[in-house]
């Protein structure tokens, strides 16, 4: 798992990011993605994605 979001209007849905591979694989994806800005909204056919999402959880930081 490299990231795992929840939907600002109901944070019992959630989006989670992940990896096939092995540990080191996703330790080296994450710092070549780093860089980049966090998902903030999810499109979707949900009404809930039009809220936004929240990151709560990535591998290098852990949880927020």
């Amino acid at each position: 798992m490299l990231h795992y979001y929840v939907f600002n209007a109901a944070h019992s849905v959630s989006l989670t990011v992940g990896l096939k591979g092995s540990g080191q694989e996703a330790d080296d994806y994450m710092r070549r993605i780093k860089h980049r800005p966090e998902l903030t909204l999810f499109h979707g056919r949900s009404e809930l994605n039009r809220q936004g999402i929240r990151k709560v959880y990535d591998r290098i930081d852990g949880i927020r």
